[in-house]
């Protein structure tokens, strides 16, 4: 489907059963590019939908979070979060539909913007309680610094307007800022090697990708957050992945999508598998 089309569906959905259509649709378009066995697990840990989808025992040292998997808010990456994890032998947090962005009415869902983790929004408060101890857990596991990926969905449009390419990456700086944040010490919320060997393994691979943008630096988004806590759980490696829509996000490339951003992520030194 078109990006026009895609939003169209979302934004006229009026009731729980158009919402499941349109589910089913979405879903069946993914299957396709599925093997067999990965169609089993698919529909196993991703039914019933509309839901918190928490998994603790990924293998590596990478938690994949999906804030705003809701329709019409960041379209699909809560499958494209799903699918980054099952990659990387992650564990993953993903909003699987369940909260919305507050500002519109839907026919289903709570209201909580999961990304603003100072909210005292208790959806929002419960969602970050449960991230910092996964993180937590995830760095006692593995010995290694937790390496957190939050997957977001800018629109074609921002892309093209701000400059940010296929791939836009937010760790608490502007591009002004840059070369303060990312020294030893900086303001940073992952390390230079994290951030540069992210830019560059995208690019060689076809993308265009940026960093530093000041409406996705994260400053006070998840990655913000957990670096303001490093005090209590240690220090993180975290990102906020923001990727635009067609040819990527959409429901015919975001598997092919989480495959190469898994093969960038498996290139960084701080990628820590046993």
């Amino acid at each position: 489907m078109t990006r026009q089309q895609d939003t169209a569906s979302i934004e006229t959905l009026r009731g729980r059963d158009e919402l499941q259509g349109w589910i089913i649709s979405v879903r069946r378009k993914i299957e396709k590019q599925l093997t067999p066995e990965q169609r089993f697990f698919f529909r196993e840990e991703l039914l019933p939908e509309q839901e918190l989808k928490i998994f603790g025992q990924g293998s590596s040292n990478v938690l994949v979070v999906a804030p705003h998997g809701f329709p019409g808010d960041d379209d699909h990456t809560d499958y494209l979060a799903y699918f980054l994890a099952k990659e990387l032998n992650a564990s993953y947090l993903i909003n699987n539909k369940l909260f919305y962005k507050p500002g519109k009415q839907h026919p289903t869902g709570q209201p909580a913007n999961l990304n603003q983790p100072w909210s005292s929004n208790p959806h929002t408060r419960k969602f970050v309680d449960i991230l910092v101890k996964m993180v937590s857990t995830i760095g006692a596991r593995t010995k290694a610094t937790p390496l957190v990926l939050c997957i977001h969905g800018m629109s074609d449009a921002n892309a093209r307007k701000l400059c940010a390419g296929d791939f836009c990456l937010g760790a608490g700086y502007t591009s002004e800022e840059r070369e303060k944040a990312l020294a030893p010490g900086g303001a940073a919320t992952a390390s230079k090697e994290v951030i540069e060997g992210m830019l560059q393994g995208l690019c060689s691979r076809g993308f265009s990708a940026t960093d530093g943008v000041p409406q996705y630096c994260a400053k006070k988004a998840i990655p913000g957050y957990l670096k303001s806590m490093e005090h209590k759980i240690g220090p993180t490696h975290a990102v906020q992945v923001e990727v635009r829509y067609l040819g990527l996000r959409d429901p015919a490339n975001l598997v092919k999508t989480a495959r190469e951003l898994a093969s960038v992520v498996r290139g960084l030194q701080a990628f820590k598998k046993p």
